[in-house]
Formats: structure tokens, C-alpha cells, sequence
């Protein structure tokens, strides 16, 4: 089971530059909180849910998706942010990323549920 596993061409961070590239508004459609998860920032999906990363190693990213406290996840939800992540590494990132492997439902150990 993957959820979003990503191996990776390069030896450079990816996530430092996905975060650079939001800092510097190349990417608009994600934003990043303090632990550095994203999130999408088009209204009807913004903080809707976050993709967390699991760094395995120089070669190899995991995501996994956080649920709100305050709502169960649902199946458009999942669709979405994994679409549209996916989409944005491919879009910005293709040539550090040599392949990209998606979950079609919730991976138990990777993604977390929040239930405060």
C-alpha cells in the first residue's frame, strides 16, 4: 500500500523546493503550515485536508493525507488533493521525480486521522 510515494531523480530536497516555489507564488493552487503539510488554497478545498510528508530517504518522498478534526474525509475530498497534488508535481517538478505511485484508498500507518 502507497498512498503517494515518490521516487526521485535528483538528490535535491524536493519539498524545500516545493516550498520555494509557493514562497515565490510560482505555485498558487497549495500553501504549507508550520509542520509542512499542504494544503489546497482554492476556496471550496482549502483546509479541506493536508498532504504530510514521510521522507524515506534521499531517493524517495511518501504523502500521506490528514483528515480535519472536525470532519471525516470523504471519497471527493481524497480525489481532489490527490489529483490536484499529483498534478502540481508533474506540472513544476517532472524532472526530479521518475515516478509517482497513488493509493486509491487510505493507507492505515500513513495517513492520519484526527480525532480531537
Amino acid at each position: 500500500m502507497i498512498e503517494v510515494y515518490l521516487k526521485i531523480i535528483k538528490s535535491d530536497s524536493l519539498l524545500t523546493k516545493i516550498m520555494a516555489a509557493i514562497d515565490d507564488q510560482h505555485i498558487l493552487t497549495w500553501e504549507y503550515d508550520e509542520d509542512g503539510d499542504f494544503t489546497a488554497t482554492q476556496p471550496q478545498w482549502n483546509n479541506e485536508a493536508w498532504m504530510h510528508p514521510f521522507k524515506i530517504s534521499d531517493k524517495c518522498i511518501q504523502f500521506g493525507i490528514v483528515q480535519r478534526r472536525d470532519v471525516p474525509i470523504t471519497s471527493d475530498v481524497y480525489a481532489v488533493y490527490h489529483g490536484r497534488f499529483t498534478e502540481m508535481l508533474l506540472m513544476h517538478f517532472d524532472k526530479y521525480i521518475s515516478n509517482i505511485e497513488i493509493s486509491s484508498l487510505l493507507v492505515e500507518g500513513v495517513d492520519v486521522f484526527e480525532t480531537e
